[in-house]
């Protein structure tokens, strides 16, 4: 069965949950409209919520690029402090798109 582009976005972020949680707070994936950012990751120490926003209207691809590029800014959150991609986040990044490749979706070839 195919997926369709809606459920492949959906498995990506149950498979991020999944493989890439690390003990961290939960992480709440939402659609938003933007003009100039395809995604951002806020934090909400009150809640010990992270929330990633990904910017309407783009293609799978884009999409699960950019809630890649935003699971690592969760999983790399405390050197954020000092910059916004430290080290430790392109190890992060590096990380859960090597292990995406693979993955395919959850399928068997």
């Amino acid at each position: 069965m195919r997926l369709t582009k809606k459920q492949k976005f959906k498995s990506t972020i149950r498979w991020l949950r999944k493989e890439f949680s690390n003990g961290r707070p939960r992480v709440h994936v939402r659609m938003f409209d933007s003009k100039k950012n395809e995604g951002e990751c806020r934090f909400y120490p009150g809640k010990g919520l992270f929330v990633i926003f990904i910017k309407n209207g783009m293609c799978l691809g884009l999409n699960i690029d950019a809630v890649i590029h935003e699971w690592a800014h969760v999983l790399s959150w405390k050197t954020m402090l000092r910059e916004e991609h430290p080290r430790e986040w392109g190890i992060a990044y590096a990380k859960i798109y090597r292990a995406w490749l693979v993955w395919n979706y959850g399928r068997k070839e």
